[in-house]
């Protein structure tokens, strides 16, 4: 049986669905047919023991580089601010999720190569916010200032310290970061061939699809019915889908909202730029406008 080489640590909501795809059409690549098998992370996989977690590799051939995409292997809970700055907002913590995952990938995988991928952490927020209302884990009318503390809603969006936790562990050398703006929507061949090229295989190999976005987002509306009712929602919008038009008083994201978020995250957006040595200016706060 054999064992990874690589693995596709994060960012949760930051495109790593497009890139497991991607990587899942290389012929020297074996990926397990699920994308997320959260071993190293949740507490109740993990004390299934590293020959469980083997087994989801065991399809694999003469493939060169072999691996898996778990994007929550990136959040060190531990390494992260306690409240959300600005918000006076506590993060919660969650047990059943394993402290130091660092450490553990690398008790067990010492060499792997790691691949991350970010983006703007108020997008990947805003995202995730409406991810866990589709999934019913918070009421449609949430407000995201008020509820960002959960589910790692904001807390993921640290990207620094996250990596800072991971670098204890292994040497830059062995992390790709790609930043989803710049790099996966913007040159999507070169950041697959980056990829390529950082675990071994072919680079001169183009994926089908490279311009697909996966996971679509879906509507107010629909995340509102489904709340209340799967089954009704699936059934009626799948028959009406003139429904996802309708527009739901109190739900989404306000551009205050918005705003205030980009100032939480000002400060990490400038660490992040001097860990990685690169601009990120799609990233910073709107400039204010100056007084007449």
């Amino acid at each position: 049986m054999r064992d990874p080489n690589f693995l596709v640590i994060g960012a949760q909501k930051c495109g790593t669905t497009w890139l497991s795809e991607m990587l899942r059409q290389h012929p020297d690549v074996y990926t397990p047919g699920r994308k997320e098998l959260h071993f190293f992370d949740r507490r109740e996989n993990y004390e299934r023991g590293i020959e469980w977690y083997r087994t989801h590799f065991g399809g694999a051939t003469t493939e060169r580089a072999i691996g898996e995409c778990t994007p929550n292997y990136l959040w060190v809970q531990e390494a992260c601010p306690t409240s959300i700055p600005g918000l006076d907002l506590p993060v919660k913590r969650y047990d059943e999720i394993n402290a130091e995952i660092p450490r553990l990938v690398h008790e067990a995988y010492p060499d792997l190569r790691l691949i991350v991928v970010l983006r703007n952490p108020v997008d990947r927020a805003v995202s995730s916010f409406r991810h866990h209302i589709r999934m019913r884990r918070l009421p449609p009318r949430s407000n995201i200032l008020e509820v960002g503390g959960e589910l790692g809603i904001l807390g993921m969006g640290f990207y620094t310290h996250q990596l800072l936790a991971w670098e204890k562990f292994y040497p830059r050398e062995r992390f790709l970061v790609l930043i989803y703006e710049q790099d996966v929507r913007r040159e999507p061949g070169s950041a697959l061939r980056r990829t390529f090229e950082h675990i071994g295989v072919d680079p001169d190999f183009t994926p089908a699809r490279t311009d697909t976005r996966f996971n679509a987002r879906s509507s107010d509306a629909f995340m509102f019915a489904r709340y209340y009712s799967p089954r009704l929602a699936r059934a009626a919008f799948s028959v009406l889908p003139i429904l996802n038009r309708l527009g739901i008083r109190g739900m989404g994201v306000s551009g205050a909202e918005r705003r205030a978020l980009s100032e939480v995250f000002a400060e990490e957006t400038y660490l992040l730029e001097r860990h990685l040595g690169r601009s990120l200016p799609e990233w910073r706060p709107p400039v204010k406008a100056s007084d007449p």
